[in-house]
């Protein structure tokens, strides 16, 4: 693979400084260090889209290294610009961060491992329905992994608020309170939806084109984002009309973005 390791490195120290900034005193103010932090988030975003769009260019890129990148460049864009919509957002950063390493190693690891998960095929983004799906399916896996983020703040609050003792944790209070950080749990989670239901309905149409109605059905794939659109539709029901809140939201959301990544890179590496 001609990999290029120089631009990997200047981009894992691009994110170095984006993390330390994230430590920074960040107001609801544009002031300085918030300004900081959004360039930062920029350079972050620019540096690895880059890596994704030289790798999708070379023919002997592997098919993990191809969706991984492209599912961290999407939720790097769509975590920025819901930074620059709602406040909330840049005070769950240090929720983010701590996610936004992990994915990077395990980048570097699709990258650098020896053990060959299939070639990219290039003529993949010659059809459009294909492509269509593809960015579909990468659009709900980071909406749902955004709303999966947020909902640990829900249960990290729901947790202080029953605990006994009686002081004060400077993690939570950067943190969004736990209404807030329901209500972005439960917003994104509507936006998962549509996109996860278009992204389900393009996977049937291709499937017909290359095969049969069965050859959808008898999908892993296609069984596993069935399973986790019913279990978001059941947990925004069952909100709907019963209201619950706190650590249940956080077990659905859970349970659904275990499913979904079993979906979009589980079942390909087993």
């Amino acid at each position: 693979m001609n990999y290029d390791l120089h631009l990997n490195i200047i981009s894992f120290f691009i994110f170095l400084l984006f993390l330390f900034i994230s430590f920074l005193n960040i107001n609801r103010k544009f002031n300085l260090n918030k300004k900081l932090f959004l360039l930062s988030l920029l350079l972050t975003n620019i540096s690895y889209s880059i890596i994704t769009v030289t790798l999708i260019n070379q023919f002997n890129s592997n098919q993990i290294s191809i969706f991984l990148f492209l599912s961290f460049s999407i939720i790097l864009w769509i975590y920025m610009i819901f930074c620059l919509i709602d406040y909330s957002f840049i005070r769950l950063r240090l929720l983010f961060i701590p996610y936004f390493f992990i994915f990077i190693i395990i980048l570097n690891f699709s990258i650098f491992s020896s053990q060959k998960f299939g070639y990219f095929n290039f003529y993949l983004f010659d059809n459009k329905l294909l492509s269509f799906h593809i960015v579909l399916s990468l659009l709900s896996y980071s909406f749902l992994t955004i709303s999966a983020i947020s909902s640990i703040a829900v249960f990290a609050q729901e947790r202080s608020l029953k605990s006994s003792f009686n002081r004060t944790n400077k993690l939570l209070d950067i943190l969004p309170s736990m209404y807030e950080s329901e209500k972005i749990t439960i917003k994104v989670l509507y936006v998962t939806q549509f996109f996860l239901l278009i992204s389900l309905l393009t996977g049937y149409f291709y499937s017909k084109e290359v095969a049969d109605f069965y050859g959808f059905i008898y999908n892993e794939k296609s069984i596993l984002s069935i399973i986790t659109f019913f279990l978001i539709c059941i947990l925004l029901f069952v909100r709907f009309i019963f209201g619950i809140t706190g650590k249940k939201v956080f077990n659905f959301v859970l349970l659904s973005y275990l499913f979904i990544n079993l979906a979009y890179f589980g079942y390909k590496i087993l």
